[in-house]
């Protein structure tokens, strides 16, 4: 019995001994390893994503929130088929849009309109960003989808005014447009980037039926295309990673919110003592992503995307976490959600810098009242091993603009989602000066 008890004793010893060391010690050195990963955090937060604070613009956006443009039409999928067709279609012909359609454009222009006004002659729009410091996989973040739907409308609009020749009020449209990609382009999450590549798809058709485009425009689609997109696409695949190892680091993994005010003594005390012995466990986990996840940003290719290998990607990215890491912290759907988006970025760039090259035949075009024989720059800053090429038609009709080789992961677009292919024609002379308003 005497010796029965003392190895209870001695076991007892022995195993508090060790959840002590576990505790203390664990934590202790689970700190020292996440110092310099948190050193790198604060760096990524000081030196890539600017703390601004939701400005007057932004909340005048807000408004258009609460308006549904599409709430009274009983088949929303006519509005992206007339989209998609109209926007996709070389010819510079424009249809009348159906007649429950266009009641959208006579209910809420004026509204529209207002606030397009409001945002064109103040500062740019901004949100906060500041909530992302030490955001979770559980943070409230704002949502921009609503924006996607304004676009729809923006591109409704402009379709129309082309139609009628009121080239400044399309201009106007566009410049709104823009101002609101690029203000949630610089949010620091994957759904902003998205939204931002929604509204290019219309942008992009806006900006192929104009016979003239403001030079200033080929700026800021060059600065587009000269890492812009990609650099913020970058940054917020990153703060992803951010999200889910601070929510490791800090638990949000396990549910201890259950210590609250309203619990009873006992079950707080339990819940504390929990919480001791799943802190460092829960500190190794993240570190142990950080290391799985983050590290492989450095092979995705900022240049050359043509050679982009989106399985390879997927295969990297979801390296197995470490056998004592019991956390699925990314499932295989969250993965491949997560990986494919760089393709349709990819795709966007090139789309982009084929509309630029279009803008730039049209200018030579216009000035010379036919196509030009020959148009120069046109080298592709997207694949090095790949080119635009321009022909025009013996008779000096046509013009033609096509991609060398495309892309391997390159694939036509489902029906009902606004996408080009990578050539473009024209008949059509554009004219040198926009018209005037009617």
């Amino acid at each position: 019995m005497k010796n029965t008890t003392r190895l209870l004793i001695i076991l007892n010893i022995t195993l508090i001994s060790i959840a002590l060391l576990w505790v203390i010690g664990g934590n202790i050195y689970a700190q020292q390893q996440k110092q310099p990963i948190d050193q790198y955090w604060d760096n990524f937060f000081e030196k890539k994503i600017e703390i601004v604070k939701t400005n007057q613009s932004a909340l005048k956006l807000e408004k258009l929130r609460s308006i549904n443009f599409f709430n009274r039409l009983n088949d929303r999928e006519a509005i992206k088929l007339y989209l998609e067709y109209q926007l996709e279609n070389q010819l510079k012909t424009i249809d009348i849009a159906p007649q429950k359609i266009h009641h959208i454009l006579t209910d809420f222009e004026p509204k529209v309109t207002a606030i397009r006004h409001q945002i064109l002659t103040s500062d740019p729009p901004q949100w906060d960003t500041e909530i992302y410091l030490n955001a979770t996989w559980e943070t409230p973040v704002p949502g921009f989808l609503s924006f996607s739907n304004l676009q729809q409308f923006l591109a409704l609009d402009s379709l129309d005014k082309i139609r009628s020749g009121q080239i400044q009020e399309v201009l106007d449209n566009l410049e709104f447009s823009w101002r609101i990609r690029e203000s949630i382009r610089k949010q620091p999450t994957l759904i902003p980037q998205l939204v931002s590549l929604i509204i290019d798809s219309y942008l992009i058709g806006l900006f192929r039926k104009l016979d003239y485009v403001p030079p200033e425009w080929q700026g800021r689609i060059n600065q587009l295309l000269n890492q812009d997109y990609y650099n913020s696409f970058l940054i917020s695949n990153e703060r992803e990673v951010w999200a889910v190892y601070n929510s490791l680091s800090n638990l949000s993994t396990f549910d201890f919110k259950l210590v609250n005010k309203d619990d009873n003594q006992s079950q707080n005390v339990f819940a504390q003592f929990i919480y001791l012995f799943h802190k460092p466990y829960g500190t190794f986990s993240a570190i142990d992503l950080f290391r799985k996840r983050h590290l492989f940003f450095q092979s995705i290719p900022n240049k050359n995307f043509c050679d982009f290998d989106p399985e390879k990607f997927k295969k990297q990215y979801s390296q197995p976490l470490a056998l004592w890491n019991l956390v699925n912290s990314l499932d295989e759907e969250s993965i491949t959600s997560l990986t494919n988006q760089w393709p349709k970025l990819f795709r966007r760039l090139i789309n982009w810098e084929l509309t630029l090259k279009i803008i730039q035949v049209k200018e030579i075009a216009a000035k010379q009242g036919k196509w030009p024989e020959k148009v120069p720059g046109l080298e592709t800053s997207i694949c090095e091993d790949r080119q635009w090429i321009y022909k025009v038609s013996p008779d000096g009709k046509t013009m033609s603009i096509s991609y060398s080789k495309p892309p391997s992961w390159w694939q036509k677009p489902k029906i009902g989602t606004v996408d080009y292919p990578l050539t473009y024609s024209s008949q059509q002379i554009p004219q040198l000066k926009p018209k005037s308003k009617s």
